[in-house]
């Protein structure tokens, strides 16, 4: 929040309740910030993932009213930094059992994604042996990004702060 000069006047959860259709609010430009910590049938917590993604995407309107080319790219950076600080942590961290921290490798999970046949789709499944590895990365790197898209598609979709912007200033 220093290096971008940010200031968040308030910073407070948005309930289920409140704007069901919403995962984050931005008022004024940093005047307060709302995000949706709890899930809809407010049996638990959203992924901190998930948060702190709408974090980010409700600090670039501190910057930028609208989703344009200038608000994605100045999101994609805050994500980028957000992400280099919390690996720099994980990097720097030890267990009491000297194994430090062992992540899932995500490598199979996209892989796993990127060759997925869905019940009832039209697509045949792909025999993912019989890929290059420059094919297999090329699968990997499309499923990421469709995966990736999609996400931020839906942060954009349920954020109020543009739609608010738009209909007091028609």
């Amino acid at each position: 929040m220093e290096q971008h000069k940010f200031s968040v006047g308030l910073l407070t959860e948005l309930a289920p309740h409140e704007h069901p259709e919403l995962l984050g609010l931005n008022k004024n430009a940093g005047e307060a910030i709302l995000l949706r910590l709890r899930t809809d049938r407010y049996d638990g917590f959203r992924l901190y993932a998930e948060v702190r993604r709408v974090l980010c995407h409700e600090l670039t309107h501190n910057v930028w009213g609208d989703h344009d080319d200038n608000f994605k790219t100045l999101n994609s950076r805050l994500n980028r930094e957000v992400a280099e600080y919390e690996r720099h942590l994980k990097d720097n961290t030890h267990s009491l059992m000297g194994m430090g921290y062992q992540p899932i490798s995500a490598g199979t999970e996209m892989m796993a994604e990127a060759t997925a046949h869905v019940l009832g789709g039209s697509g045949t499944p792909v025999d993912s042996s019989n890929l290059s590895p420059a094919e297999r990365r090329a699968r990997v790197l499309e499923a990421t990004l469709r995966r990736l898209q999609a996400e931020e598609k839906e942060i954009e979709d349920m954020c109020g702060s543009s739609s608010q912007a738009q209909a007091h200033n028609p």
